[in-house]
């Protein structure tokens, strides 16, 4: 809805949703969209609520709820995210992808594909051969 709204503004005139949530997936998306809107003169209405937004200052002091709301459930999910990960770490999990090149599917062809490799064959030729692509990690 956000690009829609960016992208092609002159065709929307009214945003109509059962309730305001539904603009987005959090609080802060809503509040984007929004915010979005009332740059573009969109009016947002919510039905469950009979709310309308648009430049009036009832629809700002709103908003402004709104941008408060989503500022709190940010932090509370950066706080939650970060203590998650401090436990994980405190009980002696391994965080972010491992080390190293890791295993590959054409591990069980290596002995062959060294052997292509010293004979001249080229790097397409084997990609094609094993039905992979060059630039794939983990075959």
């Amino acid at each position: 809805m956000q690009k829609d709204l960016a992208v092609q503004p002159t065709w929307v005139c009214h945003i109509v949703v059962s309730e305001l949530s539904r603009l987005g997936r959090s609080m802060f998306e809503c509040m984007e969209v929004l915010s979005i809107a009332m740059e573009k003169g969109i009016s947002a209405y919510a039905i469950k609520r009979n709310w309308r937004l648009d430049d009036s200052i009832q629809s700002k002091i709103v908003a402004m709820a709104f941008s408060m709301a989503a500022d709190i459930e940010r932090e509370l999910i950066s706080q939650r995210t970060k203590e998650a990960l401090r436990s994980r770490k405190a009980a002696g999990a391994t965080l972010g992808s491992p080390k190293g090149p890791g295993k590959s599917n054409l591990d069980k062809f290596r002995p062959e594909i060294e052997g292509l490799l010293a004979n001249g064959a080229r790097q397409k030729f084997i990609a094609q051969r094993y039905d992979t692509a060059r630039d794939k990690k983990n075959g």
